[in-house]
């Protein structure tokens, strides 16, 4: 009997909610949106691998540009897995690839290209 094994390794998401988590999206684009609510916090996505959570993350930025809000609301995406190993160890590179995500980030919402 042969076996079949997948070998999937690319992260696509979905445009659409198709998981439910328009729900979440709303409570969270009101939260950021509400001049008002003034208490700082972060936000972690957590779930297993194929759960949804760059699905969300989408879904949430995509809506957070589409309202146009003032202040603006840039979403900055960082992958800090990508610098834990070789040359880029250390939290001295990683706050520096932080800050390039961050200014990559606000010149992409302002139409600058690099």
């Amino acid at each position: 009997m042969k076996k079949y094994r997948l070998n999937i390794k690319s992260d696509i998401y979905c445009d659409e909610d198709q998981l439910g988590f328009d729900i979440y999206i709303d409570t969270l684009n009101t939260m950021f949106t509400d001049k008002d609510f003034t208490t700082p916090f972060c936000i972690g996505i957590f779930g297993k691998w194929g759960s949804g959570k760059t699905s969300f993350m989408h879904l949430l930025e995509n809506r957070l540009l589409k309202d146009n809000t003032e202040p603006r609301i840039i979403p900055v995406w960082f992958n800090p897995w990508k610098y834990e190993k070789g040359a880029c160890k250390g939290n001295r590179v990683s706050r520096r690839r932080l800050v390039d995500r961050v200014i990559y980030s606000f010149d992409r919402i302002n139409g600058y290209q690099r």
